[in-house]
């Protein structure tokens, strides 16, 4: 195949030799003379079909972008919210009042019978798991490497609530519901660990 033209300076012909050769001289077709052949043009030419060149992403904005319709801008990093004085003030309120609610739904005789309050107490350790998984994906869409540990290290989700996420309502919603629920969502997660344990340790003496 070929893909270099060559002029010859003694008769004007053009003569086409493969990019791929490695002679110096050619003989030219139409006078039959010994043309040199440029050594750094077939070089560089043989480089730019053979590598990859990396794209430079223009600037947003730039005429090159415009031009250009797969021009995509880079993802920024997600910016954590800038929360104003009267939104960590509903948070207040949302977390005390419902903390008050629960406390007095879990532990106070005349807002709950005890069927119900066993059945709050059944249901504790799925609102907890339920958070833990909006805080998975909350982590996950906010940075991945928070995401890979919430998903990861038992416990980390919850820290990633109440000290790292800047969702100030999901954080009072839970800390309010775990006023009411945290002590028996404990229990259960801690029984259904220990019973984890204890298999595990069973089948490792096991002889």
């Amino acid at each position: 195949m070929a893909d270099i033209d060559i002029k010859c300076p003694e008769c004007d012909a053009i003569t086409s030799i493969s990019e791929f050769v490695e002679l110096k001289t050619i003989t030219c077709s139409g006078c039959q003379k010994e043309i040199v052949v440029p050594e750094k043009e077939v070089e560089v030419k043989t480089i730019d079909k053979l590598r990859l060149k990396k794209k430079e992403i223009p600037e947003e904005g730039s005429e090159e972008a415009e031009v250009d319709p797969y021009f995509k801008p880079p993802k920024p990093m997600k910016p954590k919210k800038d929360f104003t004085i009267g939104q960590h003030i509903i948070a207040w309120v949302i977390f005390l009042g419902l903390s008050a609610l629960m406390f007095y739904m879990r532990y106070q005789d005349f807002l709950l019978d005890d069927t119900q309050r066993e059945m709050m107490a059944t249901y504790a350790p799925m609102v907890v798991i339920a958070f833990h998984i909006l805080m998975v994906l909350k982590a996950f869409s906010d940075n991945v490497m928070h995401g890979v540990l919430a998903l990861l290290v038992p416990g980390y989700s919850i820290i990633y609530l109440m000290f790292i996420c800047d969702d100030f309502y999901a954080r009072a919603v839970f800390a309010g519901l775990m006023v009411g629920m945290g002590e028996d969502a404990w229990a259960s997660i801690s029984a259904y660990f220990a019973g984890i344990y204890d298999t595990i340790t069973g089948w490792l003496s096991w002889e």
